[in-house]
């Protein structure tokens, strides 16, 4: 539980990986204006609502945006952006605190 690894190269390719509960998707990761890391997700099948895990195409497919970037007192800011069937836009903003160093045991 929670030792995951999670890489994020932001060097603009389109690669293919595992996103929201281990589906396929195509990830794009880039860096943004002040030094946020930007990255999209695409699915290839429906989330949620009356067509969820129904495959779909182009524009109907849906697209996960997120930001990483640190705030001023040091904390990581992940801002994550979802656009529904309906066009309602969904935000989410999630600060994580630094941990404290461990003292060696050298």
């Amino acid at each position: 539980r929670g030792t995951m690894k999670y890489e994020l190269r932001p060097d603009g390719r389109v690669v293919s990986g595992r996103g929201f509960m281990k589906l396929p998707i195509k990830q794009q990761c880039k860096w943004g204006k002040g030094g946020c890391i930007l990255m999209e997700e695409r699915y290839s099948q429906h989330l949620g609502g009356a067509l969820s895990g129904k495959p779909c195409s182009g524009s109907s497919c849906p697209v996960v945006r997120s930001c990483r970037s640190v705030t001023a007192k040091g904390q990581m800011l992940v801002e994550v952006e979802r656009t529904l069937i309906d066009g309602e836009t969904l935000r989410m903003r999630t600060f994580y605190r630094r941990l404290p160093q461990r003292e060696s045991t050298r």
